[in-house]
């Protein structure tokens, strides 16, 4: 990704000489954070997160990201909470049963991707 921020962004060559100021870092971070956001398309080249470019030092886009972060993690919590709440049922039951038989079979999943 570093190197297609580099050649969307430019700049990022000209002040590699200067990345101990923070002010530059926030630089860097935003624009690879922009490049990760540009470049995640789908199939036919149609963004996944936003519905257009980002430019996070444009306002409007800036603030859309940060409403797309704050419900993410709004959501995240609460379905942490729900996990939270039934993974403490399940556990309370699985020390009841004391059976290994069901990590040995969580070490045999196989993760895909969810395409639908």
């Amino acid at each position: 990704m570093l190197t297609k921020a580099i050649e969307w962004k430019p700049e990022l060559r000209y002040l590699l000489h200067e990345t101990n100021d923070p002010k530059v870092i926030f630089l860097y971070n935003i624009w690879i954070l922009e490049t990760t956001i540009n470049s995640f398309v789908d199939s036919n080249g149609k963004h996944r997160v936003f519905d257009s470019d980002t430019d996070l030092i444009y306002p409007p886009d800036y603030q859309r990201f940060i409403n797309f972060i704050n419900e993410t993690i709004k959501s995240a919590i609460e379905y942490l909470n729900i996990l939270d709440a039934i993974l403490y049922i399940s556990i309370e039951e699985y020390e009841k049963t004391e059976n290994i038989e069901h990590w040995l079979l969580a070490s045999q999943t196989n993760f895909k991707f969810i395409r639908k």
